[in-house]
């Protein structure tokens, strides 16, 4: 019988076992499918549950300094921090436009001598090979001669349709950006508004939320919280670590080359550096290809210097600021940041490495330890 009795508890156990993997499995698919459908539907709630969660330090040291009303002192907090950004942006915005401005004065005359110099290449090389050519040709019979043209006008003919394809993908997307402005001020309206009143509520949102879960969960989701809130303060402080890094490499590289506007000029290529895989080579390779064109051989390998410079600072640098940070493996970043673009393009690739911070974060809760515990032996094992 005792043996009967063991065999009972081992299979009742083993049935428990596969209904809570199915009820958290389930429960985890659920909550997944909510968040997709919450961020396609209600994003701007997303963004201010967010940036709320990220001023509260802010906001409780005014509510306990200074014992400021919270609304006030939520208020105070949101005007200086977008005062700020808005004022970062309209100064980089003069500095920019007026950089922009010196270069439209010096740019005409760049290209004026890009396409002589584009015109002189020809006629002394390709022209003569084209001759020669055709001199070729011209000793072929009939029939090779309309196949070598025949190519020649498909190749033409595949040129143009690629050029008009990128036109109209160019179009398109310009097309799309404009059409959804509304859609951004919409959102950023909504944003502002739910971010005002999620941090004035944000102590009685958490306590009805305490008080409608139990203490296990109220206990996990409060370090998943502060782990979150960490990671995500730390990658940004990261990033702009390196985006300054970067403006500070390209602004004193191109000083001592004696390029004009070098300030201007480093501030749009740290913003390009924002942009992953793409970053400053978008600036500094066709700089570099038309210095050399051009004739000015020690600017094209200044410019070259700087752009390994900046290139090797970030590989070198982000991995240690990351790991300080939030505490990513390099090859982790890497994976999420991959992973992020096959699967949601450029956004997927800013998108990825914010999916991995949640993940770290679960993590380092332990979340998934007690998840796993709870399957194995239940609610009294897992809250032991």
């Amino acid at each position: 019988m005792a043996v009967k009795s063991d065999e009972i508890d081992r299979v009742a156990h083993g049935i428990s076992v596969c209904f809570r993997f199915v009820y958290v499995t389930g429960t985890a698919g659920l909550i997944g499918l909510s968040a997709y459908l919450v961020f396609q539907y209600a994003r701007p709630f997303v963004i201010a549950f967010f940036l709320s969660m990220i001023m509260q330090p802010i906001v409780q040291w005014f509510v306990d300094k200074w014992h400021w009303p919270r609304g006030i002192a939520v208020l105070t907090v949101m005007v200086g921090l977008g005062g700020g950004a808005v004022g970062l942006m309209v100064w980089l915005a003069l500095e920019m436009i007026d950089g922009i401005a010196s270069l439209l004065r010096v740019v005409p005359a760049h290209v004026t001598a890009l396409i002589e110099s584009g015109q002189t290449y020809f006629f002394r090389h390709l022209f003569p090979l084209w001759e020669r050519l055709n001199d070729i040709v011209q000793t072929m019979d009939k029939s090779q001669q309309d196949a070598v043209y025949g190519r020649l006008k498909d190749i033409g003919s595949e040129a143009a349709g690629l050029l008009n394809d990128m036109g109209i993908k160019i179009v398109g997307a310009l097309t799309k950006w404009v059409l959804s402005f509304p859609n951004m001020l919409s959102t950023l309206a909504f944003s502002a508004l739910a971010t005002y009143f999620i941090s004035k509520d944000w102590p009685a949102l958490a306590a009805y939320v305490s008080s409608k879960t139990g203490k296990p969960f109220h206990r996990t989701a409060g370090r998943v919280y502060r782990e979150f809130r960490e990671a995500v303060i730390g990658y940004a402080r990261a990033q702009t670590v390196m985006v300054a890094l970067t403006g500070l490499t390209v602004f004193i590289g191109l000083s001592l080359l004696g390029v004009n506007d070098a300030f201007t000029i480093a501030l749009i290529t740290a913003t390009a550096d924002l942009m992953p895989y793409i970053g400053t080579g978008i600036i500094f390779i066709p700089w570099a290809i038309y210095a050399w064109l051009s004739g000015l051989a020690f600017l094209a390998a200044g410019l070259g210097l700087i752009y390994l410079a900046t290139i090797l600072q970030r590989q070198f640098i982000e991995p240690k600021l990351l790991s300080s940070s939030i505490g990513l493996s390099p090859l982790a970043t890497l994976v999420a940041i991959f992973a992020g673009f096959r699967l949601g393009g450029f956004a997927g690739m800013i998108a990825g490495p914010f999916a991995m911070v949640i993940l770290h974060s679960l993590l380092r809760a332990r979340v998934f330890h007690q998840l796993w515990a709870y399957i194995l032996f239940g609610a009294d094992k897992e809250n032991r």
